[in-house]
């Protein structure tokens, strides 16, 4: 188990891309858990909402967003930590008319102690996972949350200058931090080390543009 989390550490490590990187995810998740729907999704600090970015049950390209202090959802944030549900209603589930209700794994993701995105696992059998499974996936929280942070940083800013503030404290996050995430769930600190390089050379390339960003935030939020 802890050579498959390192392997897909490292997959995330390698693209730092969501969409470069979800097959390769749930290639090697399948391998972790059994699944048959899994999906990510960006926490919206200002709308308090969870906004769907890619998801096995949904339609490509469709939009999609649901309350983040509601449900299970809500359940996940306030605990910080993984929920493991049985035996589902269907008005529970993430994405409802494109999944049979059963079980489900939601992993909250925190980067820098604020709340980044939410990773779902979900499966028909309403007694498929154990709380050991909820535990074990939280191992990649922080690469994953890293990986969320770093996608939401480099989009366009439109919004106003406190969330331009947000999005240049996430790109000036430290090698160090990256370092570190990565060795908590490596089982070789010298593997663990060359993906964090990877994504830590993303973060050096995105930080030069954190000054521009800071410059321009009055001009963005007038």
């Amino acid at each position: 188990e802890l050579q498959l989390i390192q392997r897909l550490a490292q997959a995330i490590a390698a693209e730092m891309s969501l969409s470069r990187s979800f097959t390769r995810l749930q290639e090697l998740t399948r391998l972790l858990v059994p699944w048959e729907q899994m999906g990510f999704a960006r926490y919206d600090p200002r709308a308090r909402q969870m906004e769907l970015l890619a998801d096995t049950a949904a339609q490509p390209g469709a939009a999609f967003r649901f309350d983040a202090d509601a449900g299970l959802t809500g359940e996940a944030v306030r605990l910080r930590r993984a929920v493991v549900a049985h035996g589902l209603a269907k008005d529970r589930v993430i994405v409802p008319g494109a999944e049979t209700p059963g079980s489900e794994m939601l992993v909250p993701l925190y980067h820098g102690g604020h709340l980044v995105g939410l990773w779902s696992v979900r499966h028909s059998d309403p007694a498929v996972y154990r709380n050991s499974d909820g535990e074990l996936l939280e191992l990649l929280a922080p690469q994953l949350a890293l990986m969320i942070a770093i996608e939401g940083s480099l989009r366009p800013v439109t919004g106003a200058s406190d969330q331009t503030t947000q999005y240049v404290q996430t790109l000036t996050a430290t090698t160090e931090e990256i370092h570190a995430s990565s060795q908590e769930v490596a089982a070789s600190a010298q593997r663990a080390s060359d993906g964090a390089a990877q994504a830590a050379t993303l973060v050096t390339t995105a930080t030069a543009e954190a000054e521009q960003l800071k410059q321009s935030a009055g001009e963005l939020a007038a």
